[in-house]
């Protein structure tokens, strides 16, 4: 009876400790394959208090632009090279296209944003978005807070733009 009543216990503790080494964002929310005029899927976005993501104004072309990361929390975050361009049309955001055929991907790579820090990313989408029409845009990218335990809270920062 008390080894059943010690593996009962050793198995609460188990079940208990695995659900803090998940994720707790809604993974749900990252698009798979945007598809042309496709809605947003990006419902939440810039709720990291203290971590913002803007548009360098002067660095905007249609072919790319250099996005400034500001982090005045005491924590450490991580980005990646992945990004999504969308548009608005008719005062919604809509999934602009990748224009790349077959297999690709963004590289794997994961960047330091260290408390009270900034740092400047330039980004030039013409290999996968092609060139920009004038119009109102916004990057959408995620980003990552990891808990010592090994798990990580995924967010989403948007960034607004105007191509004239």
């Amino acid at each position: 009876m008390k080894k059943g009543m010690w593996m009962l216990i050793a198995s609460l503790i188990s079940l208990s400790m695995m659900t803090g080494c998940s994720d707790s964002k809604e993974e749900a929310q990252e698009p798979s394959e945007p598809k042309a005029g496709e809605p947003t899927s990006f419902t939440t976005v810039n709720d990291v208090e203290g971590v913002t993501m803007e548009v360098k104004k002067d660095s905007i072309s249609a072919t790319g632009v250099t996005i400034v990361f500001e982090n005045t929390t005491d924590e450490e975050y991580t980005y990646g090279e992945d990004y999504w361009l969308e548009k608005k049309v008719n005062d919604k955001w809509t999934q602009l296209p990748i224009l790349v055929e077959g297999n690709w991907g963004f590289n794997a790579i994961g960047y330091q944003l260290d408390p009270h820090d900034k740092k400047e990313w330039k980004i030039s989408w013409n290999d996968f978005y092609g060139e920009m029409e004038p119009g109102d845009y916004r990057m959408v990218k995620s980003i990552l807070l990891t808990f010592e335990a090994g798990g990580y809270d995924k967010s989403y920062l948007a960034a607004e733009f105007t191509i004239e």
